[in-house]
Formats: C-alpha cells, sequence, structure tokens
C-alpha cells in the first residue's frame, strides 16, 4: 500500500501532480504553457488537477484492500470517507 499513489494531468497538459496513497501532495510540475495562465486561473489548475490525483490514488487504495478483504463491512469502514464516485 505505501507504493498506491496517483499522478493527474491537467488536461491541456499544464500542470501534473502526485500524490501519495494518503492523497498529500508529492509534486507539482508546471509546463511553459502555464506560465501563460493568469496567476488565478494557474492556482485553480494545480488544485483540481491535484484533486483528480487524490481521487485516483483512492481509488486505488480501495482496489487493493478490495483485494485483500472483499467486499465486506470492514472495506466499507474504510472507504465509507472516500466520494461516492469512488466506492
Amino acid at each position: 500500500m505505501a507504493e498506491v499513489g496517483a499522478k493527474a494531468t491537467s488536461p491541456r497538459g499544464e500542470v501534473t501532480v502526485t500524490v501519495n496513497a494518503g492523497g498529500v501532495l508529492g509534486d507539482v510540475t508546471l509546463t511553459p504553457a502555464a506560465r501563460k495562465l493568469d496567476v488565478d486561473a494557474l492556482a485553480m489548475l494545480i488544485v483540481s488537477t491535484a484533486r483528480e490525483a487524490q481521487r485516483l490514488a483512492s481509488a486505488r487504495m480501495t482496489e487493493v484492500m478490495a483485494d485483500y478483504l472483499g467486499e465486506s463491512d470492514a472495506l466499507h469502514q474504510i472507504t465509507r470517507h472516500l466520494p461516492e464516485a469512488v466506492r
């Protein structure tokens, strides 16, 4: 589980964000195209890309836990706080 994490890239590729299994931000990479964006637009793009990486990490963690626990009450207790799209 320590290796579970995720990477997400913004739709046009300006921002790439990586997070660990807990959704903690690990890295943010900006391409030269990101410099052309307004500061507020860039900030929103970083946040939305980070949220997507966190969603992906949660989905992967759910898959890993389901392999260990099966579709059980224990899995439900672990994943109940996750967004519905991940569960």
